[in-house]
């Protein structure tokens, strides 16, 4: 294992949750980083860094879940370089979700982080009515889908090649007041409590399997990153 790979182990098993109990789909790896019981693999195997599974019935389920969306296609396939696998076999197109939120662009995102959007959506309600005492209006997402590596680990793909993460940057209230990620995430008051209440439920909760923010490094700190990879980390 080389030595970025070996730091970047290090660091998820750090983001691992000690507090918060496993849930039922997951192990303990012997990093100590929780992972799903689906994959049952090394952390320097490759099928961490691979597309979703698909999803059964996948239009029915987001139906069945509120959430209003378009079929859309990136259909698996090999970068211009021939070294990244990108794309997946279900992608759709966020309309609108449980939550009744706007987004500033319908996301394009596999069934998978699509279904983990509209749960999220509901947490995010119930956080606005907790902590600001009002609704979410609108959010502002900075994208979800770019064929790449991650930005901070050499080697290691990253979850928007799958279209399966996206990343978000603020909130506007039905007052029209925005709570922005960059500018908030660390305030005392309630804007700040409210980006923190979001984020740590929506990986608590098992809503997605990565949740990384202005607390986990530089690359993060004027947005949400929240995907569905094989693996479980965390830092809210």
């Amino acid at each position: 294992m080389g030595t970025l790979l070996r730091a970047f182990v290090s660091v998820f098993s750090w983001l691992a949750v000690a507090e918060s109990p496993a849930p039922a789909d997951v192990r303990i790896d012997a990093a100590g980083i929780q992972v799903r019981a689906r994959s049952w693999i090394r952390l320097d195997d490759t099928r961490l860094m691979a597309p979703p599974e698909r999803v059964g019935d996948c239009e029915a389920r987001l139906q069945e879940a509120g959430i209003r969306f378009t079929s859309s296609r990136i259909p698996p396939h090999l970068n211009d370089s021939k070294t990244i696998l990108c794309g997946t076999e279900q992608a759709v197109r966020f309309r609108r979700g449980p939550g009744n939120i706007r987004w500033s662009s319908p996301p394009k995102l596999s069934c998978r982080a699509a279904l983990a959007l509209g749960r999220w959506e509901e947490i995010i309600r119930e956080e606005a009515a907790t902590h600001l005492n009002s609704r979410v209006y609108a959010a502002r997402h900075i994208g979800t889908y770019a064929c790449r590596e991650m930005a901070a680990y050499d080697g290691w793909i990253s979850e928007h090649s799958y279209v399966n993460a996206i990343d978000i940057s603020s909130f506007t209230l039905a007052s029209g007041a925005v709570i922005s990620v960059r500018e908030h995430y660390f305030d005392e008051g309630p804007k700040g409590r409210f980006l923190r209440a979001i984020a740590r439920r929506a990986y608590t909760e098992d809503v997605f399997s990565v949740v990384l923010t202005p607390a986990f490094d530089a690359h993060h700190r004027s947005h949400l990153h929240l995907d569905m990879a094989h693996y479980r980390a965390g830092e809210y």
